[in-house]
């Protein structure tokens, strides 16, 4: 089966690392949001962008309109009909509704990666930000809002963050190849 399949969740809760681990075990191309932030912003003389100057990329890329946006982050993939793809980084609905449009008539599908503030703190440092507080100031951000509210109640699969990445990518991967039909069983050994 070939689909299309974007990870959400919250800052650090491990989309990157669940993006690459999944397309592995698949062998699928891996896509991402940021990426073509990132680009853009090289493209800007910006080298080195801080999470702010990503945001503001993003808020100008969505102005431009989801259709086009979302359609550079496949091409920079090399997606092409009839292949499965894995895209890091879905933060708003609307980019899963442009994604639907663009690969139809292949299915979309979107995991998210529940994630606590206890099981994000240790991580949080690696991300830039300093403490929890910290982030749930970023997460007010018009890029990140709809991440832990229209985000999560569309998602197809829901992950736990506080489980190891190897263990997240076999349930994502278990479920994929059953058909997606029903959730996967949790790992073994539990939590």
């Amino acid at each position: 089966m070939t689909i299309v399949l974007c990870i959400s969740g919250r800052i650090a809760s491990g989309k990157s690392v669940l993006a690459q681990r999944v397309s592995a075990k698949l062998g699928w191309r891996t896509a991402s949001f940021s990426q073509v932030l990132r680009s853009t912003a090289l493209k800007r003389g910006n080298a080195q962008p801080t999470r702010e100057d990503l945001q503001r990329i993003g808020t100008e890329r969505i102005q431009d309109g989801w259709r086009e946006f979302c359609s550079e982050v496949l091409e920079r993939a090399g997606w092409r009909a009839g292949e499965g793809l894995v895209i890091d980084g879905v933060r708003h609905s609307a980019a899963l509704d442009a994604l639907s449009e663009l690969v139809a008539p292949e299915p979309v599908a979107l995991v998210f990666i529940n994630a606590s503030d206890e099981s994000l703190a240790p991580r949080l440092k690696s991300k830039g930000i300093q403490d929890l507080g910290q982030l749930t100031a970023i997460e007010q951000d018009s890029t990140e809002r709809e991440v832990t509210t229209d985000l999560v109640d569309r998602a197809a699969l829901v992950v736990e963050s506080e489980n190891d990445p190897n263990s997240m990518a076999e349930s994502v991967v278990s479920w994929v190849k059953k058909g997606m039909s029903s959730p996967p069983e949790p790992p073994a050994g539990g939590r």
